[in-house]
């Protein structure tokens, strides 16, 4: 099952875009598979007790995928996660964009510190 994953630190905060890209791990590269994504998160409204996000993922691979995994993990200072967004994605050939909307309670918003992105492709 590949998996890829990369991490994004905020100085100040998840207040700003920002995106990311990653690619195969070395075993996947042996197999000649190519996997981008670039992810970008920002904050749509803030509310004395909310925080309403939105997410939007752009994927490049070189095959079809019935199933993967795309998970965004946001963390503390610690390295916690805090809080995750999880949605399942059916990847064909080519560039692919999914995008979505949250919302968090303000006070588990403002311990993030980085978020850490993870493409986990399970069925062909």
């Amino acid at each position: 099952m590949p998996s890829f994953q990369s991490e994004r630190k905020y100085p100040g905060g998840l207040d700003f875009f920002s995106s990311f890209h990653f690619g195969p791990s070395p075993a996947e590269a042996c197999n000649c598979q190519t996997h981008a994504v670039t992810c970008e998160i920002k904050v749509i409204s803030r509310h004395e007790r909310l925080v309403t996000f939105s997410w939007n993922a752009k994927v490049f691979s070189d095959k079809k995928w019935d199933a993967c995994d795309l998970i965004i993990s946001f963390q503390d200072r610690r390295g916690r996660e805090v809080y995750t967004v999880k949605e399942t994605l059916r990847l064909n050939p080519g560039n692919s964009q999914f995008s979505g909307e949250d919302i968090c309670e303000r006070r588990i918003w403002d311990q993030m510190e980085k978020y850490v992105v993870t493409l986990d492709c399970v069925f062909e």
